[in-house]
């Protein structure tokens, strides 16, 4: 009896690792086949990708002969008249240098809209300061009377001190402290 229980274990044990062993196969095997199938993907976008610079570049050719036969053309009509020949190349750089030259009259132009805005703003951010310093004047001469009153010194008395008008003092007195 203990010996039948004994094959029994054993027989599962090994069961048991033979099925894990060949669990370990599958997931290997599997791993394998994706990794192949992701592989093939790839090669088809290479390929892809091949074939279209292999279009390029056969269009390039083509225009680069076309451009050959033009320029010996050009060239077999204007034998006798490299002069005219020259002159077109001139004109075309002339051309070229007065692009140029409007590119970098509208850039300066630009840089000049740009720099106009930016003093614009700073105008405006001083203006603001200066406003903001005004306020702060007033604000201190709030501070200075409202103490005052609270000191319960008259509307007299505060004008002298602070060489202002009653006036003032009591508009102040009127509109901020209460």
């Amino acid at each position: 009896m203990i010996l039948v229980i004994i094959v029994l274990i054993i027989t599962g044990t090994l069961l048991i690792l033979l099925n894990f062993n060949a669990m370990k196969k599958e997931k290997f095997t599997n791993v394998l086949n994706n990794k192949k199938e992701d592989l093939t993907d790839y090669k088809l976008e290479i390929g892809k990708v091949k074939k279209e610079f292999s279009e390029t570049i056969l269009e390039l050719q083509k225009e680069i002969e076309d451009l050959k036969i033009r320029v010996n053309s050009m060239e077999s009509t204007n034998c006798g008249s490299e002069g005219e020949l020259q002159d077109k190349i001139v004109e075309e750089q002339l051309h070229i240098e007065i692009n140029d030259e409007l590119d970098k009259k509208d850039e300066v132009e630009n840089k000049s809209e740009i720099k106009i805005e930016n003093n614009e703003n700073k105008l405006n951010n001083e203006l603001k300061i200066s406003e903001n310093i005004k306020v702060g004047n007033n604000g201190v001469k709030l501070d200075k009377i409202n103490k005052m009153i609270n000191e319960g010194m008259s509307v007299d008395e505060i004008a002298e001190e602070l060489n202002i008008g009653k006036g003032e003092v009591l508009l102040i007195k009127e509109l901020y402290v209460k």
